[in-house]
C-alpha cells in the first residue's frame, strides 16, 4: 500500500502541469470543473466525482486537493474551506499549497523606497501545510517595510522587499527575530534552485551560520504577488552572526577590533572603506555592523585588509601569512560552495566576511547570501573554475590569487573529499523534494508573471541537476587527486 500511494503521488506530481491543462486553459488550484473559477460548481463537481468515479485519471488528479494520494472527503472539506478563505481574503490566484503572507499597507500606499520605511500589517495563513499560523485576517501583526536589493529591485513588476517586525517572531520557523527579507528570485529561471541548493551546501559544508529560508505566497494589499521566499536578514544576533556587537563611531582601541559584519562589494557607495588591491583594482569593503565608522574604525578596517591583502599577493606562494588575518578553513568551505553553484558574481558581490573581537582573532567568511548569477555558462561545458573567464558585470577579488597557494588546495582537498563522499548524492532527493513542495505555487506565479521564466519547473530542474552534476564532476577530477 505505501509503495502504491508512493507511486501515485509521483504520478500526481509528474502529470499535473500537463493533464491540468490538456484543454489549453490555465487550471487553478481547485478549479475541478475547468471553469477557471472556484466556487459552489466546483464543490457539486467533486461531490460527484467522490460517488461515481475510482481514484484514477484525470477527475483524480484534479480532485485530490490535499495531495494526499487519495480522493476522499477530506478533499470535499479542504476545496470548502479554499473557496470560503478566498472569498474573505480575495487571493484567488494562491495554489494554497504553501504559506501565504498577507501584507497590507497604511492606507494601501505603494513601497517605492529601498531606504524608508512604511507602516503595515502582516499575518500568516499556513494554509494545507504543517507550519504554524502567526496572527489573522482579524488580528493582524505590525511591521515596516521597504524595497531592497540592487539589480533585483529595478525589476519592474515582482520587487524584493525588507521587513522590520514590531514584535520578534520565527517566520522562517527557526529563532525569533524582527529582522527578515522577502525575495522574489524573479530572475531565477532554473526552478527557483539557485539559492536554495546554495544555502543548502552552505549547511552541508557546516558554515558556522547559513540563513534559514521559506518559500511562501505574498498577498500584498489583496494583490496575489506570487511566489516569494522569506529570508532572514543577515545581521549580528546570537543566533546569526555571533559576533560581540561594536558601536557605531567607536574609539576605543580594544573595541575596534570587533564584531564586525562586512561585505566585499560591486557597488561603490561613500560610506564604504576602500583600499587598493593587489591586482591593481580596488576593494570596497561596506560595514553592515557598525553601520557608521569613526576613522578609527575606518582605519582600522582599512589596515586590517590592507595587511591580508599584501600577503595575498605575495610572489612566494609557499608562504602562507594571509592565514593569520582570515580562517582559511572558513574560507575554503565559503570558497566551494560557491564553486559548485558556479556563482561567477562570488567574491564580487554579497561576499560577506565578519570578525570577533580581539587582536586576534580572524576574518570568517560568510554567511552566503546572493546565488542569483548561478551556472551563468549554462551552455558551455562546466569544466572552469568560477575565476576564469569572468563575466564582464562582476569584480572577483582575491580568490584567483588565493587559488594559487598550495596550502590553501590543501585545505579545498580536505573539505571537498568530506562533502562529495558523505552529502552530495542526497542533495538530489534535496532538490526533488522542494521542487515537488514548491511545484503548484511556481504555475501560479506563473500565470501571475509570465513574463518571467516560472514555467515548466520540472523541465528547469532537469538543466540545474544536469549543470549541477557537470560542475560537481569537473570539481571531483580537480580536488579529489590533491
Amino acid at each position: 500500500m505505501v509503495t502504491l500511494m508512493h507511486n501515485r503521488l509521483i504520478i500526481y506530481f509528474f502529470l499535473a502541469t500537463t493533464a491540468f491543462r490538456a484543454d489549453g486553459q490555465n487550471w487553478k488550484w481547485g478549479d475541478i470543473n475547468f471553469d477557471q473559477e472556484v466556487n459552489i460548481a466546483d464543490i457539486t463537481s467533486l461531490a460527484s466525482t467522490l460517488a461515481t468515479t475510482a481514484n484514477t485519471g484525470n477527475e483524480w488528479l484534479r480532485s485530490d486537493i490535499n495531495t494526499d494520494g487519495e480522493v476522499s472527503i477530506a478533499d470535499l472539506t479542504r476545496l470548502i474551506q479554499i473557496i470560503t478563505h478566498d472569498e474573505a481574503t480575495g487571493d484567488k490566484c494562491a495554489s494554497h499549497t504553501l504559506p501565504i503572507i498577507y501584507i497590507n499597507t497604511q492606507l494601501g500606499q505603494n513601497i517605492v523606497s529601498k531606504n524608508d520605511y512604511i507602516n503595515a500589517t502582516y499575518y500568516i495563513d499556513p494554509t494545507n501545510t504543517s507550519n504554524d499560523s502567526i496572527g489573522s485576517i482579524d488580528n493582524q501583526l505590525p511591521l515596516e517595510i521597504r524595497g531592497r536589493g540592487n539589480s533585483t529591485w529595478l525589476y519592474p513588476l515582482k520587487k524584493p522587499y525588507r521587513l522590520k517586525l514590531k514584535q520578534k517572531e520565527a517566520l522562517t520557523g527557526t529563532y525569533k527575530n524582527k529582522h527578515f527579507t522577502l525575495l522574489a528570485h524573479a530572475e531565477d529561471w532554473l526552478a527557483f534552485l539557485r539559492n536554495e541548493v546554495g544555502f543548502e551546501v552552505s549547511k552541508r559544508m557546516g558554515m558556522s551560520y547559513t540563513p534559514a529560508t521559506r518559500p511562501v505566497e505574498l498577498v500584498l494589499n489583496g494583490d496575489y504577488k506570487g511566489i516569494y521566499f522569506l529570508t532572514d536578514q543577515i545581521r549580528v544576533d546570537k543566533n546569526r552572526v555571533n559576533v560581540v556587537e561594536q558601536d557605531d563611531f567607536e574609539t576605543d582601541p580594544d573595541r575596534i577590533t570587533g564584531g564586525w559584519l562586512i561585505e566585499l562589494d560591486n557597488y561603490p557607495d561613500s560610506y564604504q572603506v576602500k583600499i587598493p588591491e593587489g591586482s591593481g583594482e580596488s576593494l570596497w569593503i561596506t560595514p553592515h555592523s557598525p553601520e557608521q565608522l569613526s576613522p578609527e574604525q575606518a582605519n582600522y578596517l582599512a589596515h586590517l585588509f590592507a595587511t591580508a591583502d599584501s600577503l595575498i599577493y605575495i610572489p612566494d606562494k609557499s608562504i602562507s601569512d594571509w592565514e593569520k588575518y582570515i580562517d582559511v578553513d572558513s574560507l575554503a568551505c565559503f570558497y566551494i560552495t560557491q564553486e559548485i553553484l558556479d556563482n561567477c558574481e562570488a567574491f564580487s558581490g554579497s561576499c560577506f566576511m565578519h570578525k570577533q573581537r580581539g587582536d586576534s582573532t580572524k576574518l570568517i567568511f560568510g554567511p552566503v547570501w546572493d546565488f542569483g548569477s548561478a551556472f551563468p555558462r549554462h551552455k558551455q561545458p562546466q569544466t572552469k573554475f568560477i575565476y576564469e573567464d569572468i563575466p564582464a558585470y562582476c569584480r572577483t577579488r582575491w580568490i584567483a590569487e588565493i587559488a594559487k597557494f598550495p596550502h590553501f588546495n590543501e585545505v579545498i582537498s580536505r573539505h571537498w573529499k568530506e562533502f562529495y563522499s558523505n552529502k552530495f548524492q542526497s542533495l538530489h532527493q534535496f532538490i526533488d523534494d522542494y521542487v515537488q513542495y514548491i511545484q503548484y505555487a511556481a504555475e501560479c506565479d506563473y500565470r501571475r508573471w509570465p513574463q518571467y521564466s516560472g514555467n515548466n519547473i520540472t523541465g528547469r530542474k532537469r538543466t540545474f541537476v544536469k549543470l549541477l552534476d557537470e560542475k560537481v564532476k569537473f570539481l571531483n577530477e580537480k580536488w579529489s587527486l590533491q
